[in-house]
């Protein structure tokens, strides 16, 4: 087995102008090597840049002004010493901070300091959390400092945020935010924190706190450019940017599109091919080519070294701009270096964030730069950001495919420094790549290498999978929502029975006039439930339109209800059959006698509202789906995941649960008393 991995190792290109990195948790280098060893050994395997934990919000290890200075470093500058033996090898230096989290090292004094002036987090029941809180000025001007004073002190080449979210949806709500926002929004809070986690101030407050996070990105990000513009501002950040932007409040996607950072790294620690796959794929979206993208691999999951070699190969694949690896230890140095040595990493190259040179014009495409198979591309190129030090250049344009072959597309040189051509490719994943040579002062030649946003060229049967809400729609029809969980299910299932079904992907005004029933799946962007558009889809129901919601749309959790008066979620019990009551017309058809599994591990019970009436209940007696009739249109509450498994997977309903859908639907579009 050894062997094949390393036959499969030497089958790996090592790739021009990509970035090969590490992340080092420690300030003092790996084990007890020291910054010389630290520095040696990462160069002499081909790697070309490294993150380094130099500080966090709680304390430096280094001579700092701004910060408390752990015990262990006193009397010594490890910053110097790290930028030292890394630039003496050939590495760039990007400082990382742990930012908000205080960890261990924060000095007892410093803590209870923080604590006394109440800029701590504190999570939904009132407990103290060891962060610092984004919302505080004060916290936000002592990370700044503390990062702008590397800047200046240290000719490092980038400063790093991590951390840079809060802990979770839980927090923070402290009083502090409480008064903060209130005085931001104008809005009056009377049950605090009730009415921002799930009550009518859901989405200013997600908004507001998102806010507080960017606040800090966006302010360093400017102030580093005005003192040094050559240091290159990132962030590690959450695989998942819509879940991100919810759970811990950090919209990296925003900063990509605001232009704070230079470049992101995605923290895409599995050992899952599948989901590695998917997450880069995603996050080459969501960049769109705007900075380079470096996906970070968890080697610390994984047991063999072919792992990280797939991985790699999955992130070049798929339109990544090089990978970082987490995290620098002896055992990643034994186990997997080698291995990438053999091929991945055999020839250096320096990262592409250093040549932001050149243009590519790409028109917009069915979603980003998605192309039909047989569309015309008209494209254009030109190295137009030349620094002003480039006395000559040269350089070829290639259009790459991620299977390795190149088509050549001409060259660009000072009496032609662009190009226009049309691609009308063949179905696959591609790149523009502008790959020559600068000329600096009178003899030094320096390579580059600037590639594209990832083109992508779709057959008829992806574009219909990919980009489902384009096709045609039946007059008067069932939008489903198919950005929820067990949407896509949902809609195979209407359109079995012969129901004019169509995809919804937005709940805008428009798509809800193209529909007499909308069947909203729980939205897995709970940030779309937002007071504008419950409004917007209360109204259109009480005109007279049909809704049928799933799960946790019912009103659970962070999704608050959006017609009480019939119903509102309550519990979510585990593992209890359900079965239909009473004789309104959905029940007609199902099953009141016997018990019913259902295919999601758990459902959602109702408390019942004032205009509301019980269609199916569980084992426990406790409602799970009910109807009313608001206005002139008529709404179902359904407590049950319909169309999703157990393994959060669309699965086509069967038996009681697709009756329940179908009958729904119908009662919904009118037919029954």
């Amino acid at each position: 087995k050894r062997k094949a991995v390393e036959a499969y190792a030497e089958m790996q290109p090592s790739r021009e102008g990509e970035l090969r990195a590490v992340w080092i948790h420690t300030a003092f280098g790996v084990s007890d090597w020291g910054w010389k060893k630290t520095a040696q050994v990462l160069s002499k395997y081909g790697f070309n840049a490294i993150f380094a934990n130099m500080l966090w919000g709680g304390v430096a290890y280094y001579p700092s002004e701004v910060l408390p200075v752990a015990g262990r470093a006193e009397g010594r500058d490890l910053m110097a010493e790290a930028v030292k033996w890394c630039h003496k090898y050939g590495l760039e230096f990007h400082v990382w901070m742990v930012n908000n989290y205080l960890g261990s090292g924060t000095p007892e004094d410093f803590l209870e300091k923080l604590r006394a002036e109440g800029r701590l987090q504190r999570d939904k029941d009132g407990d103290e959390l060891p962060w610092l809180c984004p919302s505080d000025p004060r916290n936000r001007a002592m990370e700044k400092e503390a990062l702008l004073e590397v800047v200046r002190k240290y000719p490092v080449d980038g400063i790093h945020f991590d951390y840079i979210r809060y802990p979770g949806a839980s927090a923070c709500y402290c009083d502090g935010c409480r008064e903060r926002f209130q005085r931001d929004t104008g809005i009056e809070v009377r049950d605090w924190p009730e009415d921002v986690i799930s009550g009518p101030h859901f989405a200013d407050f997600q908004r507001w706190r998102r806010e507080q996070v960017t606040k800090l990105v966006e302010e360093v990000s400017n102030e580093v450019r005005r003192i040094r513009p050559d240091v290159k501002v990132s962030a590690a950040v959450f695989p998942d940017w819509r879940s991100a932007r919810f759970q811990v409040g950090q919209d990296w996607k925003l900063w990509v599109e605001r232009g704070y950072l230079d470049f992101v790294c995605p923290m895409d620690y599995t050992t899952d091919p599948e989901k590695f796959g998917e997450w880069v794929r995603m996050q080459s979206i969501w960049t769109e080519g705007r900075i380079p993208l470096y996906p970070g691999i968890g080697a610390y999951r994984m047991t063999e070294g072919g792992e990280v070699l797939h991985q790699v190969a999955l992130a070049r694949e798929l339109g990544a701009d090089g990978f970082v690896i987490f995290s620098y230890t002896v055992r990643t140095v034994q186990d997997f270096f080698p291995l990438l040595r053999r091929g991945a990493t055999k020839e250096r190259t320096s990262p592409p964030h250093r040549w932001d040179w050149t243009s590519f014009e790409v028109p917009e495409g069915l979603g980003g730069h998605s192309y039909s198979q047989g569309d015309s591309v008209p494209v254009r190129v030109a190295l137009d950001r030349l620094p002003k030090w480039a006395r000559k250049f040269r350089a070829e344009v290639v259009l790459e495919k991620t299977d390795g072959e190149a088509k050549k597309l001409g060259v660009l040189k000072p009496e032609s420094p662009s190009i226009s051509t049309i691609l009308k490719p063949e179905p696959g994943t591609y790149r523009i790549a502008v790959r020559g040579w600068v000329k600096k002062g009178w003899w030094r030649k320096e390579r580059f290498v600037s590639r594209s946003p990832v083109i992508r060229v779709l057959t008829p049967q992806e574009v219909a999978e990919k980009f489902p809400c384009l096709g045609p729609r039946p007059e008067g029809g069932v939008g489903v929502y198919v950005n929820g969980w067990g949407g896509r299910a949902i809609l195979e299932t209407l359109r079995g029975e012969g129901l004019p079904a169509f995809p919804v992907c937005e709940l805008s005004q428009d798509e809800l006039s193209s529909c007499r029933v909308l069947v909203l799946a729980q939205p897995k962007d709970v940030l779309v439930w937002d007071m504008k558009t419950r409004g917007r889809i209360r109204i259109w129901v009480e005109e007279g339109g049909g809704l049928l919601v799933t799960h946790d749309a019912v009103g659970y959790r962070y999704l608050a209800p959006i017609f009480p008066e019939v119903a509102r979620g309550e519990g979510r019990p585990e593992g209890r059959r359900w079965r239909a009551v009473g004789d309104h017309p959905v029940c007609e058809d199902l099953d009141k006698v016997n018990w019913n599994p259902h295919s999601y591990y758990d459902h959602i019970t109702l408390k019942l509202g004032r205009e509301g009436v019980i269609l199916a209940v569980d084992e426990g007696m406790e409602p799970v789906v009910a109807a009313g009739k608001p206005g002139k249109g008529r709404y179902v509450a359904c407590g049950l995941a319909l169309g999703l498994g157990a393994d959060d997977r669309d699965e086509l309903p069967e038996d009681q649960e697709r009756e329940l859908l179908v009958s729904s639907v119908r009662w919904l579009m009118g037919d029954g008393r």
